[in-house]
């Protein structure tokens, strides 16, 4: 099990998800950074390459046709099976969000967030513009700040677009109109993606560079009231994944340096378990390069990965598959986080990774993407297809229904609200953060805990 059952070499190494489809002859779809796209069969032989002529971190996604952005800011959307482009747009700043996509009003949009200032609603199939929102960009940054994929979910029967950036915040707009529901300071940026719990959104907090700042994972409620918070250590980055084991509902974070997989159940911390360390790495604290002091950038064994959840071999009990920059597979078990496996793939996985049974034989394979390589990887599972891309926040909730768009009432008081906290308190941040760079001038080293 776990055995290399199909292998291809991308043009350059991957940051993206592979997307698993069912189109013709094409069952998954890769993104590497040099912008080449390309649809691969069950063989995980090329069948169509698309060049988009600019970085790709982001991952397809598929609502009828496929969507990806690159960093040019340009928005393509291609038919599965063949990889021709159906419609682009030209959004003006770089794409680093997947899009996501949900039946609203009978109506299919898809939702993409520019790395700026800005969330936009499209009809997924014209690329027609339904509404554009304006978010608060950061203070110390500028407008680049939007990672967070825009999420749909159900909160208090009513469609929201959760999304996060690093101005510090969450939000929720809705979905049928973009206008702003609420809105939650959080202490650090937000680049996860929100998934959803019962009646309830989770979501991951950023880390900044030098290993502080919020780090936990957050659950909130329909109107933005925080349920429980974990105390994770370390920033989560990616998207979280959820899954009911043994009778409970389960949620897993990965998390950057000293990269972690963390299991919650009820709210709580229920088992840690490590991604590391490796060779090229001191693990504890921090993990980071010998000789080099931690921070994010350099933390070996970080990981970006939204955890795959799956009954990968036969057993009848729930594993949970993470991948790691250091360039390992980790499967441990759901319920306690006891290793089941751990497979060295000899290339960075960035991407997350995602089950699913290509080629119809009855057993789902695991593929994952390592530096420029996609492999496909024997498993005993016949669960359904399953991954961060694969159906809940990313595909219209999970459910294959229209969502009814229903308008806040509380509009006007958040947009209120959110313009007094950005002028006046992120204005005033500012200015520390100004007043605490002069000082590390003047002294060596700064004062404030953390900045970006």
């Amino acid at each position: 099990m776990y055995d290399e059952k199909a292998r291809a070499l991308l043009s350059a190494e991957t940051w993206s998800t592979p997307l698993l489809v069912r189109a013709g002859a094409v069952r998954v779809i890769a993104a590497a950074r040099d912008g080449s796209v390309v649809g691969l069969d069950s063989g995980l032989r090329e069948q169509w390459r698309l060049s988009l002529g600019a970085e790709v971190t982001a991952s397809p996604n598929q609502g009828g046709l496929v969507l990806v952005g690159t960093h040019g800011g340009r928005l393509v959307a291609f038919e599965p099976s063949t990889g021709r482009i159906a419609w682009e747009r030209a959004l003006g700043r770089p794409i680093r969000a997947t899009a996501s996509f949900a039946r609203i009003d009978g109506r299919s949009l898809a939702f993409v967030g520019v790395y700026g200032d800005r969330v936009l609603a499209l009809d997924a199939d014209t690329g027609a513009m339904v509404w554009t929102r304006w978010l608060p960009p950061s203070v110390w940054i500028g407008k680049d700040g939007i990672v967070s994929s825009p999420a749909v979910v159900m909160l208090g029967g009513t469609a929201r677009v959760l999304v996060g950036n690093r101005a510090f915040r969450i939000y929720a707009l809705d979905a049928a109109t973009g206008r702003l529901a609420w809105w939650r300071r959080l202490a650090y940026g937000v680049d996860s993606t929100a998934c959803q719990l019962g009646d309830t959104a989770l979501l991951g907090t950023g880390e900044a560079l030098n290993g502080r700042g919020d780090n936990r994972v957050i659950a909130v409620d329909g109107d933005g009231n925080l349920r429980w918070d974990v105390a994770i250590g370390a920033g989560v980055d990616a998207c979280l994944a959820t899954a009911r084991v043994d009778g409970a509902d389960m949620a897993f974070a990965a998390t950057l340096g000293p990269g972690e997989l963390v299991g919650m159940r009820g709210g709580r911390e229920a088992w840690r378990a490590t991604l590391g360390p490796t060779d090229g790495c001191e693990h504890s604290p921090g993990c980071h390069p010998p000789g080099f002091p931690y921070d994010t950038a350099r933390a070996v064994c970080r990981s970006y990965t939204t955890p795959c959840v799956a009954d990968f071999d036969g057993d009848g009990r729930l594993e949970v598959a993470v991948g790691s920059n250091n360039g390992r597979l980790h499967v441990v078990d759901a319920a306690s986080g006891v290793s089941r496996a751990t497979l060295d793939l000899r290339g960075p996985v960035r991407g997350s990774p995602v089950l699913g049974d290509i080629d119809d034989d009855g057993a789902a394979e695991l593929i994952v993407a390592a530096g420029d390589a996609l492999l496909a990887l024997r498993t005993r599972s016949s669960g359904a297809w399953a991954g961060f891309n694969g159906g809940g926040p990313l595909n219209g909730t999970g459910r294959a229904v229209d969502v009814v768009g229903r308008p806040s009432r509380r509009s006007v008081r958040a947009e209120a609200g959110l313009l007094a906290d950005w002028t006046i308190r992120d204005g005033a941040r500012r200015a520390l953060t100004l007043a605490d760079k002069a000082a590390e001038r003047a002294v060596g080293r700064p004062f404030m805990d953390f900045r970006y």
